[in-house]
This record gives C-alpha cells, sequence and structure tokens, in this order.
C-alpha cells in the first residue's frame, strides 16, 4: 500500500513539474475553457472549483463559470458551452455518466472534456480524483475501529454522485471482510439542500431505532455533521461514532474533540485534482499528449488517533 501511494504520488509531482514546464512556454489567450460544478455544498466542490479557475488563469486561457444543481440545469450548461466555442470543458463533481449525450455530442465537435471528481466514460479525455473506493475503505475501517469491530451501521448517501457509489463500494468490501458488522440502514440524502433533510430523518430514525444502531458511515462530511447535531441532541455520542469524507473544517474540529461522537474523514487534495486536471488539458491544447486518462490523488485519512498530528501539519485546515 505504502508503495502503492509513494508511486501516485511521484505521478502527481511530475504531472505537475511537466505542467510548470509548459507554462513557461508562453501564454495563449484564445483558449477558453468552461467549467460547471454540481453545486458548491462540499469543501471539495468550493476549493476545487477556485483552484480550476485559477490554474486556467495561470495558463493563460479564460474560464466560462456555471453551477449546476441539476442533471438538466448541467446538460444546459454543456450545450451553452459548445454553442460558445469553447476548447474544453471540465465537469467537477456529481457524475458525468448523467450528461453523457450532451458530452459525447461535445467531444465530437472537438472539445477537450475533464471530469474533476465526476466520474470517467470513454468520451472523457482526463479524469482526476480522489481513489474514492479507497477512501469507502479507509474511513469504514475507522468506523470499525471506533465500533470495537461490530455492530450495526447506518449509510447515510446519494448514488446521483459517482464518488458517493465508490465509497459505499469500499466501504461494503470493509464490511462483507467482518461478519460481525452489517450496514442495516440506508438513508438518502436531499441535494442539494441536505443538512436540515439529514437531521429530521436522523431524529427520526434514532426515536425507532436508535439504541440498535452503533456507528454512522457518511459518505460527506456535510451529512455526517447533520447527522451529528442529531446525534447530539439525543445524547447518543458516547455510542454512535461518525464518520466522512471531505475534510470540513467543522469535521476536522469535531474530531480533535475527544468527546465528540466524529471519528474520522479524509482530507481530499482539491488542489491537485484540480492543477492537474487543468495541467493535462493546457498540455494538450498546445500540442502535448494527455500522459493518462485517469489519475487518482491520495487524500489524507484523520481519526481521534492522529487528529493531533494532522493538526501540527496542517493548522491552517482547522482554522475557520
Amino acid at each position: 500500500m505504502k508503495r502503492a501511494l509513494s508511486l501516485i504520488l511521484a505521478l502527481v509531482m511530475a504531472l505537475t513539474l511537466v505542467a510548470c514546464g509548459n507554462k513557461d512556454g508562453g501564454k495563449d489567450d484564445s483558449f477558453v475553457i468552461g467549467i460547471t460544478t454540481f453545486s458548491t455544498s462540499t469543501v471539495f466542490s468550493r476549493n476545487a472549483r477556485e483552484v480550476l479557475k485559477k490554474e486556467i488563469t495561470a495558463h493563460g486561457g479564460t474560464y466560462i463559470d456555471n453551477v449546476a444543481t441539476d442533471i438538466l440545469s448541467r446538460d444546459d450548461a454543456i450545450n451553452n458551452f459548445v454553442s460558445q466555442g469553447v476548447n474544453a470543458i471540465i465537469l467537477l463533481s456529481g457524475d458525468v455518466s448523467e450528461c453523457e449525450e450532451s458530452l459525447q455530442a461535445a467531444h465530437k465537435a472537438g472539445i477537450l472534456i475533464g471530469s474533476c471528481d465526476a466520474g470517467y466514460i470513454d468520451c472523457v479525455d482526463i479524469y482526476t480524483s480522489s481513489d474514492n473506493y479507497a477512501i469507502g475503505e479507509q474511513v469504514m475501517g475507522a468506523l470499525s475501529e471506533a465500533m470495537g469491530g461490530e455492530g450495526k451501521v447506518l449509510q447515510i448517501y446519494n448514488d446521483i454522485g459517482s464518488m458517493d457509489r465508490k465509497r459505499k463500494g469500499g466501504a461494503a468490501d470493509v464490511v462483507a471482510q467482518n461478519d460481525k458488522l452489517s450496514i442495516d440502514y440506508d438513508m438518502v440524502y436531499a441535494w442539494p439542500d441536505y443538512y436540515d433533510d439529514i437531521k429530521s430523518k436522523m431524529e427520526a430514525i434514532i426515536l425507532s431505532d436508535g439504541s440498535k444502531i452503533g456507528g454512522v458511515f457518511a459518505t460527506f462530511d456535510g451529512v455526517g455533521l447533520a447527522a451529528l447535531q442529531a446525534v447530539r441532541e439525543a445524547k447518543l455520542e458516547a455510542s454512535m461514532p461518525i464518520v466522512g469524507v471531505d475534510g470540513e473544517i467543522e469535521a476536522l474540529n469535531e474530531i480533535a474533540k475527544p468527546d465528540s461522537a466524529y471519528y474520522a474523514t479524509v482530507i481530499q487534495s482539491w488542489d491537485d485534482c484540480g492543477g492537474v486536471c487543468v495541467n493535462e488539458i493546457f498540455n494538450a491544447l498546445k500540442g502535448g499528449t494527455i500522459s493518462s486518462s485517469q489519475i487518482y490523488v491520495p487524500g489524507i485519512l484523520v481519526t481521534k488517533k492522529n487528529v493531533a498530528d494532522i493538526q501540527s501539519q496542517y493548522p491552517e485546515l482547522f482554522e475557520k
């Protein structure tokens, strides 16, 4: 595992160095990139969106920025990008397969397609992402540890996101290897207005089955924090650990509190996911080739056991 992680990090560093070299080759403001972000409700999407805009500008290009909260509006954005003659389209978060028809049409028109944590289909030229399957394994492993290796898990997710499906897959495989651990409850969050939705659903399930739930696996920190509020109000923090993904500031600070139910998260590298995606696209636009169609960027697992060390290394991630 360590060797694989080292190879991934080496690849990311190499791609970054190549991209820096490309930037020195001169700027070309004729390149226009369309960015469509599937809501900005997660810390990853908010930060990766800014990275994409910054990197496109650094390469001398210009961007058209769009935020979509449903498939129809994202399809409209893609079609509008095509009509405006963009050179490339980057989809941030969500699921590219939901817009396959419009993306295939854009690709046939000669437009490069980038996916940043939004999944992969055959018309995508470059897909950069955290290894969401491995993240699912990591946080479910941490939850199992917090639960003493046994008990019933409540899972919070929404299959509209490709990352959610992959995280669920990794988590399910961890559970399958332990006959004392099981996923007995499923809760689908509303998007993008998930907070009140999950808090009320958690309140209801706590009333009916609160004593049976041994832990909560949330596919991202926003819904994990909504669940935490309900668990806290029910005074069940000591018996219902919660894990999530993204490295939200609030989640990190909850993990740092000894008595908080929030047990673990994974900090994703929006800098690398966004930066490498843009670097690869501009390399291709300037006559080069894309080094690999799929590039995975490692994240950092944070648990109550290592949170003090992580905070000392990255204090800015804990500062509000």
